[in-house]
């Protein structure tokens, strides 16, 4: 109810549409909680499909083959797995070139 007094002269006379502008309007002195919990609420996705999309595909491939893969393999082989329209899209030769250029690679001799 404070909160609500609070934001009523800094509406301009309008109504507030969205939790952003009530974000933007509070004082973060006078109500810290309020605008950490509004924070919060902004920040979660309101879909969880994605989130939910990556953890399955991190389940699939981490597998007990892969265990012992360290995490920022397998992080990274999880947003392939996840983004593969995207990763269908790029083409293979152009990845070749560029590992190619990263650094100088030493040939073994057979």
């Amino acid at each position: 109810m404070v909160a609500k007094n609070f934001l009523v002269p800094k509406s301009e006379g309008g109504a507030i549409q969205d939790m952003l502008t009530v974000y933007r309007l509070l004082d973060c002195d006078m109500f810290p909680s309020l605008k950490a919990v509004i924070q919060v609420a902004l920040t979660i996705p309101f879909r969880s499909c994605s989130c939910e999309r990556s953890f399955s595909a991190l389940h699939q491939l981490h597998t007990w083959m892969r265990r012992t893969t360290g995490q920022p393999r397998l992080q990274h082989l999880a947003v392939m797995s996840t983004e593969k329209e995207m990763l269908e899209r790029v083409e293979d030769q152009k990845v070749i070139d560029r590992f190619a250029t990263l650094k100088v690679r030493r040939h073994r001799l057979k």
